[in-house]
C-alpha cells in the first residue's frame, strides 16, 4: 500500500469514527477531522524515570476513578523558574493508574493513595509549528497529544485528537494546561523541599 492510500484510509477511518461518536463536542461536527488535526505527531513515549522528569503533583480523580502522576521535563521547569513562556521542547506526562480499593474505600498508606494497576500514559508535547497542522479555531498553541499503552513502549492507544483539543481549549489562559497552577506552585516551593502528597482533582 502506498503512502497516499494509507493516509486516505486513515482519514476515512477517522471521519467514520467521529460521525459515530455521540460524545464528540458538537462544535466539531461541522469540520472534517483532517481540518482539526491530521495525525498524531508524537511518536516517542518518554521514560520519565530515565529522562530527568520531575513528578510535580499526583491527583486522584474520583470522576474517572483514576490516579494521575504528573511529570514535567526540564525544559518546562526551567522556563517556569525564569517566569518565561513554556517553549518548544516542553513535555508533560500523566501516568494513569487505577486506585487500589478495599471494601469500596481507597487504600491509603502514609497519607497517600495506593496505586493499583497501570492504565496508560498520556503525553502532551510542544514543538515549533505543530499548531500549523490544526485548524485555527481549534489550535491549542503548538501542543499535541498522545496516549501510550505501556510505561515504556511506543504503541499508542487510538485516541481521537479532537477530544483532547476540545478539553484543553478551555485552558487557553493557562497555556492550555490543566495543571499550570500546580506547576507554578511546585517551582516556587522547590527550595523549601516541600513534597506534595496526593490531592483530589475534580475535572469539570
Amino acid at each position: 500500500m502506498n503512502k497516499f492510500s494509507f493516509i486516505s484510509l486513515l482519514v476515512l477511518f477517522c471521519n467514520t469514527s467521529v460521525a459515530q461518536d455521540k460524545n464528540i463536542d458538537p462544535i466539531f461536527s461541522k469540520h472534517v477531522i483532517t481540518d482539526v488535526v491530521p495525525i498524531t505527531l508524537i511518536t516517542n513515549n518518554p521514560n520519565v524515570e530515565e529522562e530527568n522528569f520531575e513528578n510535580y503533583i499526583t491527583w486522584i480523580i474520583p470522576k474517572w476513578n483514576e490516579i494521575h502522576e504528573l511529570y514535567a521535563n526540564q525544559i518546562t521547569l526551567a522556563a517556569l523558574r525564569e517566569k518565561s513562556q513554556i517553549p518548544p521542547g516542553a513535555v508533560l506526562v500523566s501516568k494513569v493508574y487505577k486506585p487500589l480499593t478495599k471494601y469500596g474505600e481507597y487504600v491509603m498508606k502514609g497519607g497517600k493513595y495506593v496505586k493499583g494497576g497501570f492504565i496508560r500514559k498520556d503525553v502532551m508535547e510542544k514543538q515549533l509549528k505543530w499548531g500549523d497542522a490544526v485548524s485555527p479555531d481549534f489550535r491549542t498553541g503548538n501542543w499535541n497529544y498522545a496516549s501510550f499503552k505501556s510505561n515504556v513502549g511506543n504503541e499508542q492507544i487510538k485516541v481521537q485528537q479532537e477530544q483532547c483539543i476540545s478539553c484543553h481549549l478551555s485552558r487557553k489562559e493557562e497555556d492550555y494546561l490543566f495543571s499550570k497552577k500546580e506547576l507554578t506552585e511546585y517551582i516556587s516551593r522547590e527550595k523549601d523541599s516541600i513534597v506534595y502528597s496526593d490531592s483530589i482533582k475534580n475535572i469539570p
